[in-house]
């Protein structure tokens, strides 16, 4: 079966379970006797309406919470296989999936915004995972954004002389495993809170110490240690790896850059001897490969997993796999020993 249908029918699924654990707990709750009521449900819905469920709006983050959940929650994923993260918009249906969760996990500042919309009209709990990590700041120049005249080029510079330049930071987190561990301890302290256990989360933890010290150890000694990539979404991982990221554009993918901007990274990928111009799968590699055939360099997918594609999923290739993809990716273009 197509692996999209495939997660079509599950999360419609885990959805109309959530709504009818729902209306268990509200029929317990309410005045009458509760006894009867809950005799006549079946009983996968008494099953579902004692488990913990989670909505998450981001493919790393629905394998994370079901890592260190293990059975005793039901993850309901917002994205489907092969979603551009960043391009998110919610049915009526998932709406009300984020209302009534027990908890939502999520990313803040933006990335989604269609999910932070539904999250303003939320009682319940919810975690912004942002605010549990080091929040790496995009410097000046990264944020490459649409053209931009000569005109509002001068006005963006009168505004960083004034102090109203607003603060960008870079969500991709995950892209280091320290910082996705920390985030996974903060929901699984939430959960804790709701009253669920966290099983898995040591062995999880386990895992990603073992990924970041592979990391380390396979990019420490590299001939080159520049990256060239469609946007800027290597940031943390560049960063924790001592490498430097240079991006066609900044951190929203769907931005254009500048013809200077190219003309700059042309330049710089004949001064350094890059072989590689980085594109991802979720995302047109329409400019990244102009790039690539004006520096006459090829260009490697190098994933930022945000989401998993359908082929991800029929292969079960996890965040840990992909990963260590992008790591011998990154091992052959920079010609690591």
């Amino acid at each position: 079966m197509n692996t999209t249908r495939l997660w079509v029918k599950k999360t419609a699924a885990a959805l109309a379970a959530l709504a009818l654990a729902s209306s268990v707990v509200g029929c317990g709750s309410s005045g009458g006797s509760s006894t009867g009521s809950l005799s006549t449900v079946d009983s996968s819905a008494q099953e579902s309406a004692e488990k913990k469920t989670v909505v998450v709006g981001l493919g790393v983050l629905e394998e994370m919470v079901q890592r260190i959940s293990g059975d005793g929650v039901d993850v309901i994923s917002l994205a489907a296989p092969g979603l551009e993260a960043h391009d998110l918009e919610l049915s009526p249906d998932q709406v009300a999936a984020v209302g009534i969760a027990d908890l939502v996990v999520y990313l803040g500042e933006g990335f989604q915004p269609s999910l932070e919309e539904a999250l303003k009209r939320r009682k319940g709990p919810s975690v912004d995972v942002l605010k549990a990590v080091e929040l790496r700041e995009v410097p000046e120049g990264e944020e490459i954004a649409h053209e931009e005249e000569a005109g509002h080029e001068e006005e963006a510079g009168h505004e960083e002389e004034a102090g109203h330049e607003e603060e960008v930071h870079d969500p991709h987190f995950w892209l280091d495993p320290t910082q996705l561990a920390k985030a996974s301890e903060a929901v699984s302290a939430e959960l804790v809170k709701l009253g669920a256990t966290t099983p898995g989360l040591a062995e999880w933890s386990a895992e990603l110490a073992s990924l970041d010290a592979d990391l380390a150890k396979g990019l420490k000694t590299c001939e080159r240690r520049d990256l060239v990539t469609a946007h800027t979404a290597f940031g943390y991982l560049a960063s924790r790896y001592s490498l430097t990221q240079y991006g066609v554009v900044g951190v929203t993918p769907d931005a254009e850059p500048n013809a200077q901007r190219i003309r700059d990274l042309t330049k710089l990928i004949s001064e350094t001897g890059a072989t590689t111009v980085f594109t991802e799968e979720l995302v047109s590699a329409r400019v990244a490969e102009t790039l690539a055939r004006e520096a006459k360099v090829k260009t490697v997918v190098l994933s930022p997993i945000e989401t998993f594609t359908e082929e991800d999923l029929a292969a079960k290739r996890t965040y840990d796999v992909k990963m260590r993809d992008n790591l011998q990716a990154l091992r052959t273009a920079l010609s690591c020993t």
